[in-house]
């Protein structure tokens, strides 16, 4: 009976945490405002978990002391593609686009996950004639918007704590916090579209509900419910912005 009442501050503990480090990088990301033509351009983010989705989260634990490691790539085709209002022209400013994952994940008493995953960008380029497609062509007023090349992507590290159940149970809810770090700008002050802007300190960050309804040891049915805070008002082009 100690044991099972152990458990249950223990999860408390941990959704509390979780609650107080939203509550935080809230305040500090909402506040951020820039104009740049910075922006992540890269969509796809790994599951945190092998034992999760592709790309879609589970309420999983990953069980007391276990480690796990994945390695990830992925392929983005004509990424970012601009076509003139009125006309047939399109410009493949961004063509190619083919980013490396590096995730590990650490779990704790059967409760609480760690996570971080290291992205970097090897290809980042422009379609064949992108630039002088643009309006005023490469030397214009658009010439700012062609990529210069790969660089590594903006760290982010996290945190999952399960509320309630197992695999072995029918539902199984979740909390889960995750925080950006614009390491890709600390890097590369240059960089357009490897990470956020070149701010210091940045910091934005998903806040997720996570849940899982279990038929048996087949079907599962996992729904993620989230928000992510971004550096808000970021000026791509004048009809192209980037927040939250």
């Amino acid at each position: 009976m100690k044991k099972s009442d152990d458990l249950r501050v223990l999860n408390r503990g941990w959704v509390a945490t979780l609650l107080a480090t939203f509550l935080s990088v809230a305040g500090v990301a909402s506040s951020a405002s820039a104009q740049s033509t910075m922006i992540d351009l890269n969509q796809f983010r790994p599951a945190e978990l092998a034992t999760d989705g592709f790309s879609l989260s589970t309420a999983d634990g990953q069980g007391h002391k276990r480690f796990g490691f994945m390695v990830y790539m992925d392929y983005n085709d004509d990424a970012l593609v601009f076509q003139q209002a009125g006309t047939d022209l399109r410009s493949n400013i961004v063509h190619r686009q083919l980013t490396g994952h590096l995730a590990w994940n650490l779990g704790f008493f059967d409760h609480l996950v760690i996570f971080m995953d290291v992205p970097y960008h090897f290809i980042i380029d422009e379609g064949q004639g992108a630039a002088d497609s643009l309006p005023g062509g490469a030397t214009g007023n658009f010439g700012y918007l062609r990529p210069n090349g790969g660089v590594l992507g903006d760290v982010y590290f996290g945190a999952r704590g399960n509320i309630f159940g197992t695999r072995a149970d029918v539902f199984q809810l979740a909390l889960q916090a995750t925080m950006t770090i614009n390491t890709s700008s600390l890097s590369n002050n240059q960089q357009k579209y490897q990470g956020q802007v070149d701010k210091s300190p940045y910091l934005g960050g998903w806040f997720e509900l996570l849940t899982t309804f279990n038929a048996g040891d087949v079907v599962r049915i996992p729904i993620q419910v989230g928000y992510k805070l971004g550096t808000q008002g970021q000026a791509v082009t004048p009809n192209l912005f980037v927040g939250n």
